[in-house]
C-alpha cells in the first residue's frame, strides 16, 4: 500500500514568476509535509489559471511508471452561488482526469477543508522556519569526579535534543539541570472564533486514531474498484482499524437476496472484510415529479444553451 502522492500547488497569475521565492517556498512546505507525518511531494506550478494548472500536474507528475493515478479535489461548497467561471473551471478540471486515464476522488467535509484565512497559520509556520536556534539550557554538574577537585562545578550548553540525557542524569542525582534562558519568542496566540476552531479541528480530524465506526461504501456501479479499493487500504491502517465497511449497491427488490450473495463472494474472493451488505431495491424507482422539477430549477443555469455556444 506504498504509492506516490503529490501536493499539486498552483500559482496563478500573468507576471513573469518569482523562482527565488518559489525555490523558498518548495522547501518550506515540504519541510512541513515532513513535520506532520505526510508523505508526500510539494509541486507548485505557474500558470493563468486553476485549470491549465491542473493539466500541467496531469502531465508531467511522477516519474516513468511511479505516476499518480488518482485526483483527489475538495468539494466545491459555493457551486451555487460562487462566480460561473469559477463552477466551470472546476468541473472541466474533473473532465480532463478522466480524459488523461486519472481516477477522481472528491473529498467533502461538512466544516470545509480550507484553513488558509486563519489568522496565525502562516507566521506559525514562517516562525518555525526562522526560529533556527535551539532553546538554550545550562547544565551545573556537581558530581565528584576522580579527575577533578570536587568543589569545582563544570557547566555545559546542551540543546533541547539532549535534554532527555540530562534529565537522566538529574534522576541518577548526578547532575541538576535549570532552564536559564530561552531564545526565540512564542509567536502571540489569536483566539478563534467558534466556526474557525471546528474548521481546524475539522482539517486534522484524519491525523487522529478514529474510533469504532462504519465506513459507507455507495457502489452503485462497477467503476474499476477505485471506490472499494480506498477505504479497504484505510481500515488496513492502524488509525482506521477499529472500523468496520458496510456496503450499498443497487439490485431489484425481487431478487435482493442473489444479489447480496452475490456482492458477499465478490468481496470474499478479494479479501475484503466487510460489516453489512444492503441492497437498494427501489434504485430504479422513477423519481417523484416534484423531485424532477426541483432538479431541473437548481442546475437550469448551468445548462449550455444554444446562444452561448
Amino acid at each position: 500500500d506504498v504509492g506516490l502522492m503529490i501536493c499539486g500547488h498552483v500559482r496563478m497569475g500573468y507576471r513573469k514568476p518569482n523562482f527565488r521565492d518559489l525555490a523558498a517556498d518548495q522547501s518550506r512546505y515540504q519541510r512541513w509535509l515532513m513535520r506532520n507525518e505526510t508523505k508526500a511531494f510539494y509541486t507548485p506550478v505557474f500558470a493563468e489559471d486553476l485549470r491549465q494548472g491542473s493539466q500541467y500536474l496531469l502531465q508531467a507528475a511522477g516519474l516513468g511508471r511511479l505516476r499518480p493515478n488518482t485526483l483527489v479535489l475538495g468539494f466545491k461548497n459555493d457551486w451555487r452561488d460562487g462566480d460561473m467561471m469559477n463552477v466551470e473551471t472546476y468541473i472541466n478540471m474533473i473532465h480532463d482526469a478522466f480524459d488523461f486515464q486519472y481516477g477522481a476522488v472528491i473529498l467533502r467535509l461538512k466544516e470545509g477543508l480550507d484553513v488558509s484565512h486563519i489568522q496565525g497559520q502562516d507566521e506559525l509556520l514562517s516562525s518555525q522556519e526562522k526560529s533556527g536556534a535551539k532553546d538554550v539550557i545550562v547544565s551545573m554538574d556537581t558530581s565528584k569526579d576522580s579527575d577533578c577537585d570536587s568543589s569545582k562545578l563544570s557547566s555545559k550548553t546542551t540543546s533541547l535534543q539532549n535534554s532527555p540525557a540530562a534529565q537522566k542524569d538529574d534522576e541518577d542525582g548526578k547532575a541538576t539541570t535549570q532552564p536559564l534562558l530561552k531564545k526565540g519568542k512564542k509567536s502571540p496566540t489569536v483566539p478563534l472564533n467558534s466556526s474557525d476552531q471546528r474548521l481546524l479541528e475539522a482539517s486534522q480530524q484524519f491525523q487522529q486514531k478514529q474510533g469504532k465506526g462504519t465506513v459507507d461504501v455507495w457502489w452503485l456501479f462497477d467503476d474499476g474498484g477505485l471506490t472499494l479499493l480506498i477505504p479497504y487500504l484505510l481500515t488496513n491502517k492502524k488509525r482506521w482499524k477499529e472500523c468496520k465497511i458496510r456496503v450499498f449497491i443497487g439490485g431489484k427488490i425481487n431478487r435482493i437476496d442473489h444479489d447480496r450473495r452475490a456482492m458477499a463472494t465478490l468481496l470474499s474472493k478479494f479479501r475484503i472484510d466487510f460489516s453489512d451488505i444492503n441492497v437498494l431495491g427501489d434504485i430504479n424507482t422513477k423519481p417523484k415529479k416534484e423531485h424532477v422539477a426541483a432538479f431541473e430549477e437548481m442546475v437550469e443555469p448551468y445548462r449550455l444553451k444554444e446562444d452561448n455556444m
